[in-house]
């Protein structure tokens, strides 16, 4: 629908196709919509003086008439305005391009009509009163040649301002289509900013390698990419993690080593907009990549969806549309009924848009970002915060529950970081952690064979993946970096609380019950499970498997994680594996115990899990030495320096609540214990070995740790 106003409201930003005098002719036509505005916005000084805000408000004692002053200054700077109106309009319009050519575009004219409404909006004075002129920049056009007419870094054949205006009407609808992906940038960069603990430089690195890998590749695996990547220059690896090694794998090593690497026009964007939650004022322009330029009608000569890189004309065409011509009038007109629309939000939006629009995603992915992926990556620290059953160490507590929970949230107050929420030995160790640690109840069988069920924490971290070749075929496993630092931060942790062991849990990846990979079973009886039935359950387990398999709580049911080797059932005529032979046994044993047990029907799921524990006799191994070593944290300077930045102040704080907790509560200290804390709060790993060298261990162990700490592996025997 024509809009005789519209020249009242819109720059000009059309190079001009016409002839001199043609021009010369429509910038006369302008005179009135320029003399207008100037009038308009003189008019709006006349009055009296507008209240000035607080912050504006001088703290010094002003002349009572200083507001009257004011108000005399603006009416005659006013009337002046209006005075000199006409001269300044004529000015204006005569150094301006036409206004013509911009109403064909915004208002879906043809060129007559958009000439007879540039007129009728010079006579029309009085009615565009209240409007003011769009300020665009211009879209450079071809001006001669077979390419005539066609916009200078645009899509092939956008050779006038219909075109354009259709263009950009589609690229609208595309926009309103994937509204749900609006917040891709913000809920992304928020994930890797809670991932790594508020830790910004950590969050940058983390989001600039993750730009890294987006270069053909969707958010699920350059998630997995980043994760890897990360554990690896937390250890000091080279980096391996990456789909193009001959161009990813160094630019990551560069950017985790403090280095700035210039990651191009697509990825330099991206770069900066994942990291919009702690630095805004990076993400100054959308992402053009291939969906970007398919969504903005972008062909290849065979009029084939786009799918090469961008010229720097094509990026500054797109950068220009999407600034100038989208985004603004998203908020003019409330898309969606949200006015906070910018380059990022309208980009995000149409990239979904576009990929619904071609089926590349299905109706309600729109809205997926990094974070959704982050299930399939989480893998769960289990912590108990009561000593082990071997250490000797405030035992007493095992038969006052009372007691062990007021110990146990105590320790959460040291162990727990008050301003990020996360566990301070993951984030020590640089683990990422995109949740904050929730409570649990941990299950252990002691040396005695009884099942102990003390107060206990989750901490979900994020594990990088490997494919692995197995018995059974390519199978998933955690990768090399992130289980050596899992035991790193686990063997920390139950060294400096004095655990008889640990346990972490990863499940890959849900799979048919028939395949023979499979090592877990999630049961759901739709509530967490008594101790009582824990207990009943693991006794049906043991008959089964002995101790390489545990039941593990949670909110609605329990894990069943089995620690020995998955098996199959059979062999099929063609030598195929079939079934999974801990399946089978599982689904029997959950079978009886949900009808003999539960009476109540409960819902299983099957998958292929990593899992990995370590564990030492307090009796013998008098100061944790044993995780230490298993864990290689002496020989490894990442690991060394994690630990020695970590340790000091909690075994500090812990030595000190048992100080004040023990003779309170008539607990009995094991001496050793509070001896090693000591020696970890004063220097770290140095002070660890100074007490095993000055201390009263067997020579023979002593030798034995120390040779460990410096070259990794027991001293061979000598013949």
């Amino acid at each position: 629908m024509a809009d005789p106003f519209l020249a009242q409201r819109l720059g000009p930003f059309l190079a001009p196709s016409k002839s001199p005098w043609e021009n010369l002719l429509q910038r006369f036509k302008n005179i009135g919509p320029r003399t207008m505005e100037n009038i308009a916005a003189s008019a709006e000084m006349l009055g009296a003086a507008p209240q000035r805000s607080v912050m504006h408000q001088s703290k010094v004692p002003e002349p009572a008439f200083y507001d009257s002053a004011r108000t005399v200054g603006r009416n005659i700077a006013g009337l002046l305005g209006i005075g000199s109106a006409v001269p300044a309009g004529l000015l204006q319009a005569l150094v301006e391009d036409p206004i013509s050519e911009q109403l064909q575009l915004e208002a879906d004219l043809s060129e007559g009509q958009a000439e007879m409404a540039a007129m009728a909006a010079t006579g029309l004075i009085p009615l565009g009163a209240t409007t003011k002129a769009g300020k665009l920049s211009k879209l450079k056009r071809v001006k001669s040649g077979e390419s005539k007419g066609q916009y200078v870094g645009g899509p092939r054949g956008l050779d006038s301002p219909q075109k354009l205006g259709a263009m950009l009407k589609d690229y609208k609808q595309l926009v309103q289509l994937g509204i749900e992906g609006r917040y891709f940038y913000d809920d992304s960069s928020n994930f890797f900013l809670a991932a790594t603990g508020g830790n910004v430089p950590e969050a940058t690195k983390l989001a600039r390698s993750s730009a890294v890998y987006s270069q053909r590749m969707g958010v699920d695996p350059n998630l997995g990419h980043a994760i890897k990547a990360h554990y690896e220059a937390a250890l000091g690896n080279k980096i391996t993690a990456g789909g193009f090694p001959a161009t990813q794998r160094p630019t990551v090593q560069e950017i985790y080593k403090g280095g700035d690497p210039d990651l191009g026009p697509k990825r330099g964007p991206y770069s900066k907009n994942l990291q919009v939650a702690w630095e805004p004022g990076l993400s100054d322009k959308p992402v053009n990549d291939i969906w970007q330029g398919r969504a903005m009608g972008y062909t290849d000569p065979a009029g084939e969806p786009w799918s090469s890189g961008f010229s720097p004309t094509q990026h500054e065409f797109m950068n220009a549309v999407t600034n100038e011509r989208v985004t603004p009038k998203l908020n003019e007109e409330k898309l969606g009924g949200y006015d906070d629309w910018d380059n990022l939000k309208t980009q995000a939006a149409s990239w979904s848009g576009e990929q619904l629009d071609t089926g590349y995603i299905k109706p309600g992915e729109e809205g997926y970002n990094y974070s959704t992926f982050e299930p399939k990556y989480r893998g769960l620290l289990t912590r108990e915060t009561m000593p082990g059953s071997t250490t000797g160490h405030l035992q007493e507590m095992l038969s006052d529950p009372i007691v062990r929970r007021d110990f146990h949230e105590e320790m959460m107050e040291i162990l727990i970081d008050p301003t990020s929420g996360k566990d301070k030995i993951a984030r020590g160790f640089h683990l990422l952690t995109p949740d904050d640690p929730f409570q649990a109840r941990g299950f252990y069988v002691n040396p005695d064979g009884q099942v102990e069920m003390n107060p206990a924490y989750h901490v979900p971290f994020l594990a990088g993946r490997k494919k692995v070749d197995r018995k059974y075929g390519k199978m998933t496993t955690v990768d090399p970096a992130t289980e050596a630092l899992v035991r790193a931060a686990e063997g920390t942790y139950s060294q400096v609380t004095a655990q008889n062991m640990y346990g972490f849990n990863y499940v890959m990846a849900q799979d048919a019950k028939t395949l023979p990979q499979v090592t877990s079973a999630l049961v759901d009886m739709g509530r967490p499970p008594t101790d009582t039935e824990l207990i009943d359950v693991y006794q049906r387990m043991s008959k089964v498997w002995g101790d390489m398999a545990i039941p593990s709580p949670h909110d609605i049911g329990f894990n069943i994680l089995y620690f020995g080797p998955p098996k199959h059932l059979k062999k099929d005529k063609a030598g195929r594996y079939q079934g999974s032979k801990f399946a089978s046994e599982a689904g029997k044993i959950i079978d009886d115990f949900s009808k003999n047990t539960l009476k109540q029907k409960v819902g299983v799921q099957y998958a292929q899990s990593k899992t990995g524990f370590d564990q030492t006799d307090w009796s013998t191994d008098r100061y944790g030495m044993g995780y230490v070593q298993s864990a290689d944290i002496g020989r490894r300077p990442k690991l060394r320096q994690a630990y020695d930045d970590v340790v000091p102040e909690i075994a500090a704080k812990i030595n000190a609540l048992e100080n004040r907790f023990a003779p309170k509560h008539g607990l009995t200290v094991n001496k050793d214990i509070q001896k090693m804390r000591e020696a970890l709060a004063r220097g770290g790993m140095k002070g660890l070995e100074k007490l095993i060298k000055t201390g009263t261990l067997p020579v023979t162990l002593v030798a034995t740790f120390m040779y460990e700490l410096r070259f990794g592996t027991s001293e061979p025997e000598q013949t």
